[in-house]
């Protein structure tokens, strides 16, 4: 389990997910989840510096996932945000970094925004368990 200042972060372009503090600490995490977001036009190199600037450094830490799961869930959480407006704190806490690896076989060739209704209906399901 993850303590609540600290998230992982799932970068394109990297081979594991990184894990540091995000919330409240980090104002470049918080700006993707602004309705305008200077960052969404960078580079996900440059998004990483800046993150890593701001809180000091990030390690490595957790599991492997391979480029195209990293790929599909940075970009599903990403539209997640602009599909339903909720925030990046609650789309982690509906389908976090081990779902979306289990869900990706067989939901990556799904439209992203099935996908995303279908994540939300599997969290649905486990809280009512």
């Amino acid at each position: 389990m993850i303590p609540n200042n600290e998230a992982i972060i799932l970068y394109h372009g990297s081979k594991s997910g990184i894990q540091g503090p995000i919330a409240p600490i980090s104002r470049a995490a918080a700006a993707l989840d602004d309705i305008y977001d200077r960052l969404q036009w960078a580079g996900e190199e440059y998004i990483l510096e800046e993150l890593i600037d701001e809180i000091g450094g990030l390690k490595k830490a957790g599991t492997t996932y391979s480029l195209d799961i990293m790929y599909w869930t940075g970009y599903t959480y990403r539209y997640w945000h602009y599909y339903t407006a909720e925030s990046s704190t609650e789309i982690y806490k509906t389908a976090d970094a081990r779902t979306m690896q289990q869900c990706w076989a067989g939901f990556h060739t799904f439209d992203v925004e099935m996908a995303i209704d279908d994540l939300k209906e599997l969290y649905k399901q486990s809280c009512t368990h």
